[in-house]
């Protein structure tokens, strides 16, 4: 079996795109042991891609043929800080909540549940940061603070959805969802 085929095997049998729009769908079915040593596998393989394809866009963004040189670079700056911080901040959250639960499997969730959160909020996102980019282009001007504000309440959102699905993860079978 080539790479090629496992990757298609993994990303046809294993992956279930259902938990894409509802990270609690995929708490529930985490904590109910759901999960297939594939399906956890085929989220850590997409986990890892996004992380590479978002290092990989950015690096071209700034850097590219056409590199955008009238992003302020104080911009970029408090963007990737001022957002990784939040991330960061998230994920310790997230732990807390793990470990208020059942304090088991912390990576695990923590990678699973990020790619539902991740793709909500990029589908809330997206539009309006395409609008904004179409509106830099369609009048001329620059609406970088506007960027890294829509980028930094993003981050935000991140943080607060991951938090909340692994406190879904984490808690006992039969307890309230406070």
């Amino acid at each position: 079996m080539t790479i090629w085929d496992a990757l298609g095997r993994l990303l046809s049998e294993d992956f279930k795109p259902k938990y894409l729009f509802r990270p609690e769908r995929a708490a529930d079915d985490l904590q109910a042991g759901r999960f297939s040593a594939g399906e956890k596998f085929a989220y850590f393989f997409l986990w890892l891609t996004m992380i590479y394809g978002q290092t990989l866009f950015r690096h071209w963004l700034y850097s590219g043929p056409e590199p955008r040189s009238d992003y302020p670079t104080i911009a970029i700056l408090i963007q990737d800080w001022v957002g990784g911080m939040i991330i960061l901040a998230g994920y310790l959250l997230a732990f807390v909540a793990n470990q208020r639960g059942d304090g088991k499997d912390f990576i695990e969730r923590s990678v699973i549940l990020s790619i539902p959160v991740w793709f909500n909020t990029g589908l809330l996102y997206f539009p309006i940061i395409l609008f904004i980019v179409i509106l830099e282009e369609t009048l001329k001007m620059s609406m970088t603070w506007t960027n890294v504000a829509v980028h930094v309440t993003a981050c935000l959102v991140v943080s607060r959805r991951l938090r909340f699905a692994m406190k879904l993860a984490s808690e006992s079978p039969g307890s309230e969802n406070n």
